[in-house]
């Protein structure tokens, strides 16, 4: 029985599968992903709760279904005992379970929202008072209204929720954050090169893949950053700030980095063109 690894993908990504689909077909010449994503990107951002609530209700089964094959695997192999006890548990300890028992490697769930905690609750009741319901899109408008109905001690309840899965989320962002720094392809590139020092030396002269623009602003700014804060020493922090940072720079200010990455990205084509002939690059594939 194979580890059942894949993540269940969250609301957007569900969104934007069907997204997709819509804008090939209505702009069936475009081939540039990135125009696709940044048109899904500005519709979900456009779409109010309620709406989003469809493909939430979806993530939120895919999860549902994901937590069961992992403890089904778990059981499997013998790596955790499930007693009828464990099998009663709530969703939220599924899903804590769940978080703890992925490696550093794999990026950790964003928590939902005060108000996707409150829709988690909704569902249930509704579908008991409307158990003939079927409409996904139903559910969502009568959870929006009833949520635009509540008093703020109403909502204390999930807003509490949605901190706690916060705080959870940023205790397991920070292994991940680390590990992504140190450079989580680093077991990869020492397999990879253990073989090809079997067959020929290793070209030390070969380049790495090129960063993209984000990486290459992070670059300066993770220095920039330590100067600044030098008693520092939270990963997180520092990605965070660059985030924030990067988001909200303009198109001029990002340009000198997309350039740094379009030089850079030149420069791995022409090894590739020089010394691997034999086989296609990658990334010939992607910037021909």
């Amino acid at each position: 029985m194979a580890a059942p690894l894949e993540l269940p993908a969250s609301a957007f990504f569900i969104f934007m599968e069907e997204f997709s689909e819509t804008f090939k077909h209505e702009h069936p010449n475009y081939k540039s992903f990135a125009i696709v994503g940044k048109a899904g990107g500005d519709k979900w951002r456009s779409m109010s709760p309620a709406e989003r609530g469809i493909y939430e209700a979806k993530a939120e089964a895919r999860r549902t279904h994901y937590v069961k094959n992992i403890q089904a695997y778990d059981k499997k192999m013998g790596k955790r005992a499930t007693s009828d006890e464990d099998e009663s548990d709530s969703d939220s300890d599924e899903s804590e379970e769940v978080m703890n028992s992925l490696p550093d490697t794999v990026e950790p769930r964003r928590p939902a929202s005060a108000f996707f905690c409150f829709m988690e609750d909704f569902r249930h009741t509704y579908k008991n008072k409307h158990p003939n319901n079927k409409s996904v899109s139903a559910v969502g408008k009568a959870g929006g209204d009833k949520w635009r109905s509540l008093s703020d001690a109403e909502k204390a309840p999930y807003v509490a929720e949605a901190e706690k899965r916060k705080a959870e989320y940023n205790k397991h962002m920070c292994p991940y954050c680390k590990k992504m720094s140190e450079g989580v392809a680093s077991d990869e590139d020492e397999s990879e090169s253990d073989e090809d020092n079997e067959s020929e030396e290793v070209d030390r002269d070969r380049p790495k893949r090129p960063a993209s623009a984000y990486f290459i602003f992070m670059e300066k700014f993770s220095q920039a950053y330590k100067e600044k804060h030098p008693n520092n020493r939270s990963v997180c922090v520092v990605g965070k700030a660059g985030g924030d940072r990067w988001k909200s720079m303009s198109d001029s200010e990002k340009a000198p980095y997309v350039a740094m990455e379009k030089q850079r990205k030149i420069e791995y084509l022409k090894y590739w063109e020089a010394h691997e002939k034999k086989a296609v690059s990658p990334w010939e594939l992607v910037y021909k």
